[in-house]
């Protein structure tokens, strides 16, 4: 947090106001009674250098402020998620084309006129659509999923014109009704079929097709001079489903690319910090829609910060994984995974979350009863809940703001005291140094010898953790002639504070808790006296 700097008086204006309190007193003094050569005083003046009010909010990373959170008791705590939806198991059922090749006979012989049509020959097809390792036992597809009917006559023969195919599907239904095509051989001979919104009832992948040559109504009589065929091409391509059921198969398990989560609120302010939070929450829940048994392994899962070892994240329950399934297609079935060193996790303060895993459905299994929609998925939600309640020690927190006593006269200084105030209610102790640097932002020098920089004060609190009564320090620091020259040369003071919760009277740490209307108000000020001579 940037505090802000409040404008100094120059030096000359204190000069003005003293001379004018002389210049004003000529009715008590005669100034023909003598002549004034030279003025010296020493008048004392306070310079407000800094001042203002830290939160716990000023204490998290600007880009993570969204993760702040607080409870209704005021309590704050930090809460990250993050989602991964998958469709690897829609995308493991992919249906390649599949075309059948079937034959009717036509014998030469004469057929005679006709009024009326007649089924001339037919033949009923048990069909297998050859899927693997899915055994369906029903599809609905989806627009854009195709049958091409083809049909012609070896060799040719003029009795071509007189038929007609008829495919029948009995097992591929749309609003009741089962799909039914004609076509000729005149009319080019094929047909496309869009089988979108098509309910087709399997055995196993297996259906029944009939095919029906049927003798259209003719004038003439016609003659079969020779044995003919009349061959039928039925080809199913760009196969998609809106759902399917039936049994999938065992797969080899998918593995997932590595997923992340940053939990950097702090910075690297619990860098090398011994932290221990009151009843931090991780939760791994699990979404399926897809009805099968299905399985996440993970490998790895922990915890990482730099310039440190992962730490593993053990599971309180078996991984892999067994995911729960739904009921009913269309339905959800939740499962959650527990942990067993959730605490030991965040008194490692943790940087980021790692993981990956893979999928695997129906293991082991040679049958089952399996759907899915092609909009099912499974989503993986890993919820990390931290409440801001614990205790701490060497916790580093920094801040920078600007300053400038360009306009001020150094040389007339006598000697300067730098007065703080410090009223806090955040169960935080601090040592504070303040170091001033140029406006490049390179250090000239420390304001505080060893000593000097137990400037805040902890708030003491309940036995529950909350604020008893605010800590308060009010310190005086003499400055030297060195510190007071840095000052004057810099632009910039950088306020470092090494922190620690708040002691008890025995000098233990208890768990203390932050919350939001916490506040720590500071005011840093410079107490000169002035050694001032004016030529009069």
């Amino acid at each position: 947090m940037q505090l802000p700097v409040r404008k100094k008086w120059p030096f000359f204006a204190i000069a003005s106001v003293i001379l004018f309190t002389f210049w004003s007193c000529d009715e008590l003094f005669d100034s023909s009674d003598y002549e004034l050569e030279k003025l010296k005083a020493t008048p004392e003046m306070s310079i407000p250098l800094a001042f203002g009010e830290l939160g716990i909010s000023d204490l998290i990373n600007e880009e993570d402020q969204e993760y702040v959170k607080v409870y209704p008791d005021g309590l704050v705590y930090l809460f990250y998620e993050k989602t991964l939806v998958t469709k690897d198991i829609r995308d493991m059922l992919k249906f390649p084309d599949k075309s059948f090749s079937e034959s009717l006979p036509v014998p030469p012989g004469t057929l005679l006129p006709r009024a009326s049509e007649t089924t001339y020959a037919s033949v009923e097809l048990d069909r297998d659509l050859g899927f693997a390792p899915e055994k369906l036992t029903e599809i609905k597809f989806k627009p854009g999923t195709i049958l091409i009917l083809g049909l012609n006559f070896t060799p040719q023969n003029p009795a071509s014109g007189v038929f007609e195919l008829e495919l029948e599907l009995p097992d591929f239904q749309k609003n009741g009704a089962a799909l039914k095509q004609r076509i000729t051989a005149l009319s080019g001979g094929s047909a496309i079929i869009d089988l979108g919104d098509y309910v087709a009832t399997l055995d196993d992948n297996r259906f029944t097709a009939r095919l029906s040559l049927i003798e259209k109504p003719h004038g003439n009589t016609v003659v079969i001079t020779h044995p003919t065929e009349a061959s039928v091409i039925l080809g199913f391509e760009s196969i998609d489903f809106q759902y399917v059921k039936g049994f999938f198969g065992e797969r080899t398990p998918t593995r997932i690319p590595t997923l992340t989560i940053d939990i950097n609120a702090f910075g690297n302010a619990l860098g090398d910090a011994e932290v221990s939070f009151a009843e931090p929450k991780i939760n791994l829940e699990i979404t399926s829609e897809y009805g099968l048994p299905a399985t996440l392994e993970f490998e790895p899962f922990e915890v990482r910060k730099e310039n440190a070892e992962p730490l593993p994240i053990l599971f309180s329950t078996p991984n892999p994984v067994v995911i729960n399934a739904p009921a009913t297609l269309g339905g959800q079935a939740v499962s959650n995974v527990g942990f067993a060193n959730v605490a030991a996790v965040f008194d490692y303060a943790p940087q980021q979350f790692y993981y990956q895993f893979q999928m695997g459905i129906n293991k082991g299994l040679t049958s089952g009863s399996n759907f899915c929609a092609d909009t099912s998925k499974i989503s993986v939600k890993l919820t990390v809940e931290v409440p801001v309640h614990g205790k701490a020690t060497g916790i580093v927190l920094t801040d920078t703001f600007d300053i400038d006593l360009s306009d001020s006269k150094q040389s007339e200084i006598e000697s300067a005291v730098l007065h703080s105030i410090a009223v806090n209610e955040l169960p935080l102790e601090a040592a504070l140094q303040i170091y001033l640097a140029d406006e490049n932002g390179v250090l000239i020098d420390s304001i505080f010898a060893t000593g000097q920089t137990a400037l805040i004060k902890g708030s003491t609190v309940t036995s529950a953790g909350d604020l008893s009564a605010p800590g308060i320090a009010d310190v005086d620091i003499p400055l030297s002639a060195a510190k007071l020259e840095a000052l004057f040369e810099a632009r910039k003071m950088i306020v470092r504070m090494a922190t620690t919760t708040s002691k008890d009277g025995s000098g233990n740490y208890p768990l203390v808790k932050f919350k939001s209307n916490y506040k720590i108000n500071i005011k840093l000020g410079l107490e000169a006296k002035l050694n001032l001579e004016v030529d009069l």
